[in-house]
């Protein structure tokens, strides 16, 4: 379906769009990577084009949209709990504006296919096992409420163009994303890449916010593009969520790291800091009947990946 196929992906210097633009280009198709202020880690070739840009301009995204066939919308404003609740403003204006630019442009230049990289926020903060339908069950948490609100409105904004014009509408729901090409940074990233950052930091003692009791499901950033690509072949009309992946808790996936990087901290728990859901595991079963999909890396396996490419990369 790629092969000689025009495919724009957005956020493409991000962690899931650099695995996208790689694997897009690998499958035979012709890729706009749009970037805005990070500069792309992917490995480029004759068949990625980079194009540097704003997409809360909306006459960028128009220009970009131009005779493309695909559209796989990625860019988001995105950051860690601390970033959330420090920095609202600054993370929903601009996520909103580039999803609404974005889907409008796709639709009046008659992109085929796009697809929507919601995320695992939008759910409830009292719902455990999140399938599907229980999204709107509840108000999300707000810890991080900006975001979740921002994804959600953009959600309903992909199934309104859906119902009023009949455009084909992809929308998945990422469980939590880890691996190469992430951006590692203490403050500001997911927890995964700010942990392998201490790690490579010594930081000690090592400090984790809440008990580090909470669960969490992690899948590896390789698996989940094959997820969205799947979804945008087989033309998914409601929101479908890319899980399966490992759940662990914190605290354990902080030992998993720590002891990967070989140094011996003390760990300390924060716990005047939010911890975010308890636990929170996306349910996998639409994904698997209705696209076949299955993650294949392992978290032990992702973990090494992710630390290689980090160590790589400071070395440079």
């Amino acid at each position: 379906m790629y092969k000689n196929s025009k495919v724009l992906v957005t956020g493409a210097s991000g962690l899931l769009g650099s695995h996208l633009v790689e694997k897009l280009s690998a499958s035979g198709a012709d890729v706009k990577a749009v970037i805005h202020k990070r500069d792309p880690l992917f490995k480029k070739n004759q068949n990625i084009k980079t194009v540097r840009g704003d997409l809360t301009n909306p006459d960028f995204c128009s220009e970009v949209c131009e005779d493309i066939d695909f559209v796989f919308h990625l860019a988001v404003e995105t950051g860690s709990i601390s970033k959330n609740a420090k920095h609202p403003a600054s993370i929903m204006t601009p996520t909103i504006l580039m999803d609404f630019n974005m889907l409008k442009s796709a639709h009046e230049k008659k992109v085929s296919r796009y697809m929507y990289s919601s995320c695992a926020c939008v759910y409830p903060h009292h719902i455990e096992n999140m399938d599907e339908k229980s999204a709107w069950d509840g108000p999300p948490p707000k810890m991080h409420e900006t975001i979740s609100w921002s994804k959600r409105i953009s959600e309903l904004q992909c199934q309104s163009f859906q119902k009023e014009f009949g455009d084909n509408i992809s929308i998945v729901r990422p469980s939590n994303t880890y691996g190469p090409y992430d951006h590692f940074d203490i403050e500001n990233s997911h927890v995964i890449s700010a942990f392998i950052k201490k790690a490579f930091l010594k930081t000690d003692p090592f400090v984790i916010w809440g008990n580090g009791e909470q669960i969490r499901e992690f899948v590896f950033a390789g698996d989940v593009v094959d997820g969205m690509m799947l979804a945008l072949e087989k033309n998914s009309k409601e929101p479908i969520n890319l899980a399966g992946g490992t759940a662990i808790k914190i605290k354990d996936l902080a030992e998993k790291i720590i002891s990967i990087t070989g140094y011996n901290p003390k760990i300390e728990f924060d716990q005047n800091k939010p911890s975010g859901h308890m636990k929170r595991i996306l349910d996998s079963k639409k994904s698997k009947s209705e696209l076949g999909f299955q993650p294949n890396t392992n978290l032990d396996e992702g973990l090494l990946q992710t630390i290689k490419w980090y160590k790589k990369q400071e070395k440079m």
